[in-house]
């Protein structure tokens, strides 16, 4: 008798759906405001809008550039998956780098987007947010379709796996 209801209960594993992979959610705190001038890019007046986002007990602000600015100077590659960023090379100071707590290198938290010929994204993660790469790769398909379709881009929440 249990030789039938082990291969009924391995049978039924088998099938049994997998469970959903866990997710975070990342919820807007504030914005869009909008702006101009980044510090960052040196002395402009680029017109941009900024969130902030609530992430794995941190903030997480992301400014839309609404027009192409060139990488500034000394920043290299530094993709996530297949989404290509730039971030400050190593060993640059915090006054290089907008967001940097006094004193402290910006430690990989500093992440620019370039999306095209007319908007980029500059990502800034907060003290504590660790692994920045799935919030982004997750932020940008939602942020694509809503600049397609609304007044803002942003999306309310970022499901983050």
């Amino acid at each position: 008798m249990t030789g039938p209801l082990l291969c009924a209960l391995a049978l039924l594993s088998f099938l049994a759906p997998a469970a959903p992979a866990q997710t975070e959610k990342a919820v807007l705190l504030r914005g869009p405001r909008v702006g101009r001038g980044i510090d960052i890019f040196g002395p402009n007046a680029l017109p941009y809008e900024r969130v902030e986002y609530s992430y794995r007990g941190g903030e997480v602000t992301v400014f839309h550039i609404r027009s192409y600015q060139p990488p500034p100077k000394g920043w290299v590659r530094g993709d996530c998956g297949k989404v290509p960023l730039l971030r400050p090379a190593p060993g640059s100071t915090p006054g290089d780098v907008p967001g940097a707590a006094p004193g402290r290198p910006p430690d990989g938290r500093v992440f620019l987007h370039d999306g095209g010929e007319d908007w980029s994204l500059l990502f800034l993660f907060g003290e504590g947010v660790e692994r920045p790469c799935p919030f982004i790769e997750a932020f940008l398909p939602g942020f694509r379709n809503f600049l397609r379709l609304a007044v803002s881009p942003f999306p309310a929440w970022v499901e983050v796996k």
